[in-house]
């Protein structure tokens, strides 16, 4: 668990924006945006590691979770990876341009560990 830990930390160290869905009355958090890309076949949500992002979402206050639509699924591995990357990109470009002061924190576990963009 150490080492995961400390990978994720290093992956956030990495990026500092976030995006989701930034319409309507949007409001940057001042703690860290947590973006959660689940694992194959792990239903819509923040999957195993939304376990992870609630204990850094309880230590960073004013931070939020958002959890990574894509569609981890296995097989076909590939189309899914790819728009999951697709995805995350989008998210990071555009929640970095709608709060450029907020850091950004990307978790994934599995397949969403292989969404670097």
């Amino acid at each position: 668990m150490l080492f995961i830990l400390r990978y994720l930390i290093l992956f956030a160290t990495l990026v500092a924006a976030q995006g989701c869905n930034l319409a309507g009355n949007f409001t940057c958090p001042s703690g860290a945006h947590i973006v959660v890309a689940r694992g194959s076949l792990e239903p819509q949500g923040s999957g195993l590691m939304g376990a992870v992002a609630q204990q850094i979402n309880a230590r960073i206050p004013n931070s939020d979770i958002s959890p990574l639509k894509y569609p981890a699924i296995y097989e076909p591995y590939k189309p899914s990876q790819t728009e999951g990357v697709r995805n995350l990109a989008k998210v990071v470009r555009d929640y970095a341009a709608r709060c450029p002061e907020t850091k950004m924190i990307l978790l994934g576990y599995s397949q969403g560990k292989s969404l670097e963009p």
